[in-house]
């Protein structure tokens, strides 16, 4: 790939320009033709991290007449939306001892594939038990911390400079922020550790609007519609309602987070033809790409899409979800595509499922 600077050459200059791929390159970034790219700043194809230098050197650069010295990682997403990486060394060209080039070549070699470490499952419950553990610990003494810097910023006992009670509310929000950390802890460690849920007999349609009532404000505050398709009526479930709720609310609440001012979040439900009741939640927002909702599944995972965005949040939401529905012999199913919005199912197993003409209420005169 053969690049030409307006600025002065550096390798930190992100304003340089495409001037020419070749087929390899073409290939590599799937793209057909090159006047699609040519003039093109280098950043809308790839991003190079400087800030990653590489101890790389494939053999056929090590077997050239020139030693690459300096490999960075390079990133950039495939049609699909998923990540890509190479390992990338950008090369001089066209210039004297001490000059400045005037363009450089980027010579573009694939990483070494290392399979990930098979781990023991029963050891990977021990660390979730034991980060409970330490959690369950880390509570009394936070409380105690938001409790007095709650007692600060109100000014209990005497008034305070301002600058005094803004430290007390940044000590308050980072304490409140830490316990949401500590408990969701908790409650994957409780449920991973197949702790008794308490279940009760509720309607579906009400633990909805629980849901919905609870993220009233934030939707409003995006200007967000929350629509409700009509269902089966009257069907009610056999479950934990207090954590079918928190299910319901954590997924709602990641579909708002993610989704664009003046769109419509879709909530339905219906039967299967095996009893199962679907209830599905659809957005409008960024999307995610196969990886992304895998790293959004694991406990603390930050999807890339969370990252870039520089969203707040603990990365707990959807695995507290996917654990709590694991519990009831349930699913949690997303299908996803980067732009393109989301949509999420939560399945309930059938035996956990009365709907009216089941005959249920059938011997009551």
């Amino acid at each position: 790939m053969d690049m030409s600077l307006f600025d002065p050459p550096s390798l930190h200059v992100v304003q340089s320009r495409i001037r020419s791929l070749n087929e390899s390159a073409r290939a590599l970034f799937e793209v057909e033709e090159d006047r699609r790219v040519i003039g093109a700043p280098v950043a809308e194809l790839v991003t190079i991290r400087y800030d990653r230098p590489l101890a790389f050197a494939p053999s056929a650069a090590r077997s050239g007449t020139r030693v690459p010295e300096a490999w960075r990682l390079a990133e950039w997403r495939d049609a699909l939306g998923e990540r890509r990486s190479a390992a990338v060394w950008l090369g001089p060209e066209g210039a004297a001892h001490g000059a400045k080039a005037q363009s450089f070549t980027a010579l573009f070699a694939p990483l070494p594939q290392i399979e990930a470490p098979q781990r023991d499952p029963a050891a990977s419950e021990q660390i979730v038990r034991l980060f409970a553990n330490l959690a369950h610990e880390m509570r009394t003494p936070l409380n105690a911390i938001i409790g007095f810097g709650e007692i600060l910023a109100n000014e209990h006992f005497g008034e305070l400079s301002p600058r005094y009670k803004d430290y007390s509310r940044d000590i308050t929000t980072a304490g409140r922020y830490l316990l949401a950390i500590v408990n969701g802890a908790l409650e994957i460690g409780r449920l991973t550790g197949a702790d008794t849920i308490e279940e009760s007999t509720f309607e579906l349609q009400a633990a909805l609007r629980s849901s919905l009532s609870i993220l009233e404000s934030r939707l409003a505050e995006k200007a967000i519609t929350c629509r409700m398709e009509p269902g089966p009526p009257g069907v009610m479930l056999v479950a934990d309602q207090t954590k079918m709720v928190q299910v319901f609310t954590n997924v709602l609440s990641n579909a708002v987070k993610y989704s664009k001012s003046l769109t419509t979040i879709t909530v339905s439900y219906a039967l299967s033809d095996r009893g199962e009741m679907t209830i599905q939640f659809e957005d409008a927002g960024v999307g995610m790409s196969e990886a992304d909702i895998r790293t959004a599944l694991l406990p603390f995972g930050r999807a890339d899409f969370a990252m870039e965005r520089a969203e707040s949040g603990t990365g707990l939401g959807l695995p507290i979800a996917k654990a709590i529905i694991d519990a009831h012999g349930g699913r949690l199913e997303i299908d996803s595509k980067p732009l393109s919005g989301t949509t999420v199912r939560v399945v309930v197993p059938a035996d956990r499922v009365i709907a009216p003409g089941a005959g249920f209420l059938s011997g009551l005169a």
